[in-house]
């Protein structure tokens, strides 16, 4: 079944787009059909977009897609690396039913009806797959190692609460890291309480050789690396109190952690709070 997935995806011409916010991923532009009795003032503008696949899960391929404005690519004779930096913006691009055009029409002082057509032309350039790729390679699928949950348990099984060193009156506590190639979210904590989950400065590939973080977010920045790498994740439990603890207090919540494929699962946690003993 794998080598079929493969085999696709490397003869074949289809192109899978993964969309990002505002609509800027394209594929080939519509013909320009100008209605009868208007006459068109078309604007042509042309882009280019990286396309590869890789996996998305086991036995999995997803095509990734992205304009050189926002990826750059390193194509060797049997790697590749691209970098994708997405800038998120507080808009929404609105184009028309083709996804290529936008049209705005006018009439001007002759009464002659008008129509402003813009059309963004992409030239794809396939990187592994399809008849004019660049290179035969496809990053193989990366096994993220099993969550050790006993050890996770035992990590997250109190928090210590005392004196915020930082503000007088308030009190602080919080659980040792949890090193994992997850990254953790919880539900049923309580308000005063949180899971803080970041990921380590180091990452590993799939032969154990380290790196320097492969994503990172920075204000409306994102940032991500491909092929995709092993990220390892600190997390611990933690809360900010206003006052002191009156009593021991035990939490049963759910701990939901994520894999390098976005693949989510979860496990019960019991996490008991309570004020350092003077």
């Amino acid at each position: 079944m794998l080598k079929g997935l493969l085999k696709y995806f490397l003869l074949s011409g289809v192109v899978i787009f993964l969309f990002a916010c505002g609509g800027e991923l394209k594929g080939v532009a519509a013909h320009d059909n100008c209605p009868e009795n208007v006459v068109c003032d078309t604007v042509y503008t042309d882009l280019q977009a990286y396309s590869f696949v890789i996996f998305s899960g086991k036995n999995k391929l997803d095509t990734v897609t992205a304009m050189t404005d926002e990826m750059t690519c390193d194509i060797e004779d049997f790697y590749f690396r691209c970098t994708w930096k997405k800038v998120y913006r507080d808009f929404v691009a609105v184009y028309s039913a083709d996804g290529l055009s936008k049209k705005r029409r006018y009439v001007s002082e002759d009464s002659v009806v008008h129509e402003k057509v813009e059309i963004k032309r992409v030239d794809t350039i396939f990187v592994n797959y399809g008849k004019f790729r660049k290179v035969d390679y496809i990053p193989p699928y990366v096994e993220t190692p099993k969550l050790d949950k006993k050890k996770l348990r035992d990590v997250f099984d109190t928090v210590t609460v005392g004196p915020y060193e930082y503000r007088e009156g308030e009190f602080y506590g919080a659980t040792d890291n949890f090193l994992s190639y997850y990254e953790f979210d919880g539900y049923g904590l309580p308000d005063w309480a949180g899971i803080s989950s970041y990921e380590n400065s180091i990452s590993y590939d799939e032969n154990g050789v380290a790196h320097v973080s492969v994503e990172y977010v920075m204000s409306n920045v994102v940032v991500k690396n491909y092929p995709l790498t092993l990220k390892r994740y600190n997390s611990h439990i933690y809360t900010f109190l206003d006052g002191p603890l009156e009593r021991d207090t035990t939490v049963m919540w759910t701990a939901y952690y994520t894999d390098l494929y976005g693949v989510r699962d979860s496990t019960e946690i019991t996490t008991v709070f309570t004020m350092k003993k003077e």
